[in-house]
């Protein structure tokens, strides 16, 4: 789709060749960058709080959530290259940093931030949450389905198999599946 000047002069940096198609919801444009020949397809949710930057030749498919909050270390940072399937949900409150080349099959959720929940004379949400920013290395590859929880950093090459929740850090061309996720061999 073809996206006005005025559109384009809402965001933050909206770069050449980049495609936005029609209905995708965007709040706080003024806080999102995206680079160079990047697309964003039909249905997808680019939610800003405080940073939300797309580079380079990012694909972001149909049915996504991008969400930032406004907390401090509330960010989402995407690097060149990266696809990110239909109906994934990034939760950046805590923040989330995707490297280079990365592949994310549909379905998967990146979770930067949990709710407190031990004080029971207290409703949960009145106890505040937990930030912890997840980082995915470059190259790596998220099967279908896949869970990443706060703090967890996915080494460089690392895949991991569809439906995995990964509750620990995954080491440089691992390769984890189950639930938790455990690393069961390594890339050649």
């Amino acid at each position: 789709m073809y996206v006005s000047t005025y559109l384009k002069s809402k965001f933050k940096k909206f770069g050449n060749g980049t495609r936005i198609d029609a209905n995708v919801r965007v709040i706080n444009p003024n806080v999102i960058e995206i680079g160079d020949y990047s697309n964003v397809e039909f249905g997808a949710q680019l939610i800003g709080g405080r940073h939300l930057i797309i580079s380079n030749e990012v694909i972001i498919k149909s049915g996504c959530i991008l969400k930032v909050g406004g907390f401090k270390e509330s960010r989402i940072h995407i690097e060149e290259g990266t696809s990110i399937n239909e109906n994934c949900h990034l939760d950046g409150v805590g923040g989330i940093v995707i490297g280079k080349n990365v592949l994310i099959a549909p379905n998967c959720a990146i979770i930067s931030s949990s709710h407190n929940f031990k004080d029971r004379k207290k409703e949960i949400h009145e106890q505040g949450r937990n930030l912890s920013t997840v980082k995915i290395m470059d190259d790596v590859w998220l099967g279908a389905n896949s869970t990443i929880n706060p703090g967890v950093t996915i080494g460089k090459g690392a895949v991991v198999g569809s439906g995995a929740v990964v509750t620990k850090d995954l080491p440089p061309y691992s390769v984890a599946v189950g639930v938790p996720a455990e690393v069961i061999s390594y890339r050649e």
